[in-house]
């Protein structure tokens, strides 16, 4: 009965690190980097997306279109907490495919930062950010895109 448990755990835990693999582990190979770690208040912030997984990914930052390209910029509020704010006050539609970014290959961005509050963009205030980038791979050429995240660096406005 022991032997069974026993075998029982290691599978699921097996189970369980390959759906966290599959989400999370696919993220480590695209990089998101500002060029600074520290920012003075309303600096443009230059960005850089490295991909190094074996596969192109397709993200609108490869077009400059940093916008569509952040899905949400968090600000630090203790240790383990952070703010979510939107990038932007407009919403896009997603209705066209993003331009590729090959394996291997870096796109850079240069980004006002701001957020939204209030429906209004305003500057980030002083304080530990970071954003998350949203990028797409394919499973396969039919069609089927997969949504994928990564946060950038940690970064200060001062």
């Amino acid at each position: 009965m022991f032997i069974r448990l026993k075998r029982l755990c290691l599978l699921l835990g097996v189970a369980v690190f390959v759906i966290y693999c599959d989400d999370h582990c696919l993220a480590e190979g695209v990089f998101v980097k500002t060029d600074k770690d520290t920012y003075y208040h309303q600096e443009i912030i230059e960005v850089t997306v490295t991909n190094k997984l074996p596969y192109s990914i397709f993200s609108f930052a490869a077009d400059k279109n940093f916008l569509l390209s952040i899905s949400n910029v968090e600000k630090r509020i203790s240790q383990y907490s952070w703010d979510a704010f939107r990038a932007s006050c407009v919403e896009y539609e997603y209705s066209r495919i993003p331009p590729e970014i090959p394996s291997g290959s870096s796109v850079s961005f240069k980004w006002k930062p701001l957020v939204c509050l209030n429906k209004q963009q305003r500057p980030l205030e002083k304080g530990r950010w970071r954003f998350t980038l949203i990028y797409q791979i394919r499973k396969d050429y039919s069609g089927n895109w997969v949504w994928r995240t990564t946060k950038s660096n940690e970064f200060i406005i001062e």
